[in-house]
């Protein structure tokens, strides 16, 4: 396989030059390749949405609620409602542990 080398066969591929102290930058130029995409807006909404209590501007005409009918629920009247009930559920006193053995 002593022909040719690849950047020979394909032409595709160039070996780089090389750097060295002292040389001189050379700028990239002016290689813009689509102007208007770093110039401008970036990206146009379709209109803007102000903000108000109707339904202009959302996609369905009336509002759906997520659970129709739903109830105001307050939750401290609650825990006191479970917290009567398991009241209830008690037979006697509390549980009170024994001293256990008394130290002279």
């Amino acid at each position: 396989m002593a022909g040719k080398t690849d950047m020979e066969r394909l032409g595709l591929f160039q070996e780089m030059g090389y750097t060295t102290i002292g040389d001189r930058y050379v700028g990239g130029g002016n290689k813009s390749f689509n102007v208007s995409a770093h110039k401008n807006k970036q990206m146009l909404p379709g209109g803007s949405k102000t903000r108000s209590s109707n339904q202009v501007g959302y996609f369905d005409s009336k509002f759906n609620r997520v659970l129709e009918g739903e109830a105001y629920s307050d939750p401290v009247k609650r825990r006191r409602q479970e917290r009567i009930q398991n009241s209830k559920k008690n037979i006697g006193k509390a549980f009170l542990p024994s001293n256990g053995d008394k130290k002279p």
